[in-house]
């Protein structure tokens, strides 16, 4: 059959009921609370008699004051946690927020540190490069002015030994063997082709 048969044969046969004596609300507000107690102290200490069902002594009406007052409490503490709650969930994404900003400011400032040596490396390259080509200029200016001293030099030294031969010359033979060996070394010096020609004339 259906389920509807089903209820309509629970009778107090299948299903005895039992009225319990217990402690009564003398108000129109404390059902919940009683209700809550109730259960609460069934579930420490079933009835395993139901025959002996009086329980009317079973608590006093203070104890319904009691937990009324501890309900209260309990469900201010529950708001107070779920402000706090919600406090902290805002105050993490608050640090979160805080640490990427910082985390993105640092990236920042390690490129902008980055670009800056990377122009000091470049501007310290240029000055090197300026200072190795002023050094070679003045190497080269250097190397230009000791050549034109050392032509100087070696014309002036051509000059003292022609003097030196010419002397030697009007005191001896026209032959190189002949010279002393001062002037036979400046003759080999200046070329001795052209003292012989000198010589002969």
């Amino acid at each position: 059959g259906s389920s509807d048969d089903f209820y309509r044969k629970i009778d107090s046969k299948i299903l005895p009921a039992r009225q319990v004596k217990v402690p009564q609300q003398d108000n129109t507000c404390d059902c919940g609370v009683y209700l809550l107690h109730f259960a609460e102290l069934f579930s420490q200490n079933p009835f395993e008699d139901l025959k002996d069902i009086d329980r009317r002594k079973w608590f006093k009406k203070r104890v319904i004051r009691d937990k009324r007052e501890n309900i209260r409490q309990l469900l201010e503490q529950m708001q107070i946690d779920e402000k706090n709650t919600q406090l902290a969930k805002q105050l993490s994404l608050s640090e979160n927020a805080n640490a990427h900003e910082d985390k993105e400011m640092m990236m920042e400032n390690n490129a902008q540190q980055q670009q800056d040596n990377a122009m000091k490396s470049t501007n310290i390259i240029d000055d090197q490069n300026q200072n190795n080509h002023a050094n070679m200029q003045n190497m080269q200016n250097n190397t230009t002015n000791s050549n034109s001293g050392s032509g100087s030099d070696m014309l002036s030294s051509k000059e003292n030994l022609n003097n030196t031969v010419g002397v030697e010359l009007e005191h001896s033979s026209s032959t190189r063997s002949t010279l002393t060996p001062t002037a036979r070394a400046a003759w080999d010096a200046i070329g001795g082709i052209n003292h012989n020609k000198n010589a002969g004339n």
